[in-house]
């Protein structure tokens, strides 16, 4: 099975999202470390961790942990040994003591460490690099839990202080809980103290946050749902994962200010040997060289076999991230508009370290002031000005959404949706600015979960369908009304056609079943209905990608594609006041997961 992640058991426990405390901040956690300066010798300790990312970290260094002599990181003018740093915490005192200049970890962790890191300003955090997106982690959950918004008031567990509290942050956030979550910590991200085990073991835990062999042990594996077989939990499934939320966990290094100051030019070359470094892991890995076997022999002798089994999965473990290269850099760090740039990450994950109770006040985490087109990238690096391309084949997504709409499971194919009321009849509107936030939530969804379709699903009201079936149905006596007010009943060859059954109606009525009435044509006016729909989403597409070209923000216009629904899901089947109505007539915004088709697979991320 493949081990995506492994972060160690590093912190005591505390309850982020629960109506109990932390249990301590994170000074606390790391104790009184005196401040010292970094070794001016040029050597320097440089923290990995077992993540696939790390592979362009060993190849850059001569899959040695020194520095081998004309490896990438030697020809760069440096000299690093890499040293495991999966225990947070004690890299947290390494880098403040002065024995690292180096913290790996991902952007919401040094949000959560930023104060204790910031008291002295010759170790306040500079970031300097992103290395990865995760794609291996997953929120699995019971039957209950077909939604983010499901979570809301419910049990889940997770690792104490891992790459799971920022996407758990990210998914909260999603739901827009008015009942937060409560949260169960373990102290392993996997393993018999890890998060499956305990849902495996426990029935009050409605979902869990693991990793991917652990996610493939409890649901049988993506796509699947467990059947309580080999060793699988019935009804268990992914909630939603990193494949779609593909911008949650984000891989960085950073370095104490102190010494970027110092030595700005050798950490430069340090990050620009890191991209070239992943550049050549991405051709050999595609090209299954020899250099690419002798990699993945490293990584298994690196960690040893009880955490990394064999070559296959260490293949698994960098097939599970993606690399962002030098052009995702670029984006991370200079576009401030990103809602998954540095900017947008740096507020996140302050705002996460005082709200759960890890800092008391927010402290700054700094970014790079290189040349991003200058030396030493410039020249160096293959994948220098390479061009942002769409993610998804449109045609495919949208048949994908019609697939899912025919089929009845649109809905267990859906992550998260939010709707806007429509005025009846209508297909034009008013961008006004309650509706701006809305689409730039969605925008901002639609970035985060880059890896799901947003789908523009436009609803219309029922009523005059269900009017003129009755009156069609009635006219030509294929419809048996019985009972009177409340207790009225319909009957079509002798079985019960509930009008609140909405699917029920419209199966009866595409079944031409009314088509011989003169009077009603419940048919035509049921693909009126759908055309209506059809021409309201196509509207809001077209606004949400104008709104979104204007205020400067990216989205994948073909990630966004508009569907007409017409009268088939309705909230309210059987409408009795205009406020009824309303709500029908609505436009929804939906996250929804499409097949590996949909999407293009590519190099780099960003």
């Amino acid at each position: 099975m493949r081990l995506v992640r492994w972060y160690a058991a590093v912190l005591a426990a505390f309850l982020v999202i629960s109506s109990s405390a932390h249990a301590k901040t994170f000074a606390e956690l790391v104790g009184d470390v005196p401040v010292g300066n970094v070794s001016a010798d040029g050597s320097y300790e440089l923290p990995y961790i077992l993540w696939g990312g790390e592979a362009a970290t060993f190849h850059a260094n001569g899959l040695a942990l020194k520095t081998k002599g004309g490896s990438i990181f030697s020809q760069q003018g440096l000299e690093l040994t890499l040293v495991p740093g999966d225990n947070f915490v004690q890299q947290v005192r390494n880098y403040l003591s002065g024995k690292t200049p180096f913290l790996r970890a991902t952007a919401h962790m040094i949000g959560l460490a930023a104060e204790v890191l910031g008291r002295d300003p010759r170790t306040q955090p500079v970031e300097v690099v992103q290395l990865t997106w995760s794609r291996g982690d997953h929120v699995v959950g019971r039957e209950g839990i077909r939604s983010v918004a499901d979570i809301c008031g419910k049990t889940g567990v997770m690792q104490r202080v891992g790459p799971h509290e920022g996407m758990h942050y990210d998914v909260v956030k999603t739901a827009a809980c008015k009942t937060l979550p409560r949260i169960i910590y373990v102290d392993d991200i996997t393993g018999p103290k890890g998060p499956a085990e305990k849902f495996r073991a426990d029935r009050s835990v409605d979902f869990a946050y693991v990793v991917t062999p652990d996610m493939i042990g409890l649901t049988g594996g993506a796509g699947q749902t467990g059947s309580g077989a080999e060793g699988t939990v019935k009804d268990a499934h992914i909630v939603v994962s990193t494949q779609e939320l593909t911008r949650s966990i984000a891989d960085v290094y950073v370095v104490r200010k102190d010494f970027s100051d110092a030595h700005g030019d050798q950490v430069a070359k340090f990050v620009a040997g890191y991209l070239k470094g992943a550049e050549e892991v991405v051709e050999l890995r595609k090209a299954k060289s020899g250099v690419y076997k002798n990699l993945l022999a490293f990584m298994v002798k690196t960690w040893g076999t009880g955490a990394l089994p064999n070559a296959d999965e260490a293949d698994g473990l960098i097939a599970d991230c993606a690399f962002v290269g030098h052009a995702g850099n670029v984006e991370f760090f200079e576009d401030d508009a990103s809602p998954t740039g540095f900017k947008a990450f740096r507020d996140a994950s302050q705002d996460l370290a005082v709200s759960w109770g890890y800092a008391k006040k927010p402290a700054a985490i700094l970014r790079p002031t290189w040349d991003w087109d200058g030396k030493p990238f410039a020249g160096y690096l293959q994948q220098m000005g390479a061009k942002r391309t769409s993610k998804f084949n449109a045609e495919a997504t949208l048949a994908d959404l019609e697939a899912l709409q025919a089929g009845g499971s649109i809905n267990d194919a859906t992550i998260f949706s939010f709707s806007v009321p429509f005025v009846p009849n209508e297909t034009t509107f008013t961008v006004t600015p309650e509706l701006k936030k809305k689409f730039d939530e969605a925008i901002q969804l639609a970035a985060k979960y880059g890896g799901a379709a947003l789908a523009v699903r436009g609803h219309a009201d029922p009523t005059k369908v269900l009017g003129d079936m009755v009156k069609a149905g009635l006219e030509t006596g294929v419809l048996e009304r019985r009972g009177e007010g409340a207790a009225k009943r319909y009957f079509v060859s002798g079985r019960e056609l509930a009008l609140t059954s909405t699917a029920d109606v419209v199966a009866t009525i595409q079944r031409g079943t009314f088509d011989k009435a003169k009077s009603a044509k419940p048919r035509e006016l049921m693909l009126a209905a759908r055309n209506l729909s059809q021409q309201r989403a196509d509207e809001v597409r077209s606004a949400i990608v104008a709104h979104a070209s204007k205020s400067g923000k990216h989205l994948d216009a073909n990630q966004i594609q508009a569907q007409g629904v017409g009268v088939l899901e309705p909230l309210v089947p059987v409408p009795r006041s205009m406020d009824d109505v309303t709500q029908n007539t609505r436009v929804e915004f939906a996250l929804v997961r499409v097949s590996a088709e949909a999407t293009t697979s590519a190099d780099f991320e960003y």
